[in-house]
């Protein structure tokens, strides 16, 4: 099982302000890393085989991948979020010192807003990941005791 990690990089446009391009490709690739969990029951399936097949493979040693696998994309994202608020508000700094106008300061701070309720956005996805990889391998693989699989 391979799940495949979007890796864009961020490529500021030059129609847009800097925040402003920050901001669309933190949307828009932060809407790419989560496609993975859209995946998620897709690539359980795929994981759990059927009872008539569940001898002939070690379906522990493949939810654990699975489960590895997920945590390191959702580190990654959350990772990502988190560079994102920090650009956004690293620009907003330099928009204050820059005495830029008032309304302008305003969109950025909205911007900054949106983004950072990502992070909770985030928790929401994967806690719902985690429980549809709980009730698929529960029998097979638990992640606080590893070492343990049937």
């Amino acid at each position: 099982m391979n799940i495949h990690i979007f890796s864009k990089k961020l490529n500021f446009q030059h129609h847009f302000s800097q925040s402003e391009a920050i901001v669309f490709r933190c949307a828009e690739l932060l809407a790419d890393y989560r496609k993975v969990d859209d995946m998620i029951i897709n690539s359980l399936n795929k994981t759990i085989p059927t009872t008539s097949f569940e001898n002939k493979q070690n379906v522990g040693e493949r939810c654990k991948k699975l489960y590895n696998e997920i945590q390191e994309i959702h580190s990654k994202r959350l990772h990502f979020i988190s560079n994102c608020i920090h650009c956004i508000e690293n620009e907003l700094k330099k928009s204050v010192s820059d005495d830029v106008h008032f309304t302008k300061l305003n969109s950025k701070m909205f911007k900054l807003k949106n983004i950072k309720s990502e992070k909770e956005i985030e928790k929401v996805i994967v806690a719902q990941t985690y429980k549809i990889f709980y009730e698929k391998c529960r029998n097979y693989f638990n992640p606080t005791r590893e070492n343990e699989f049937k």
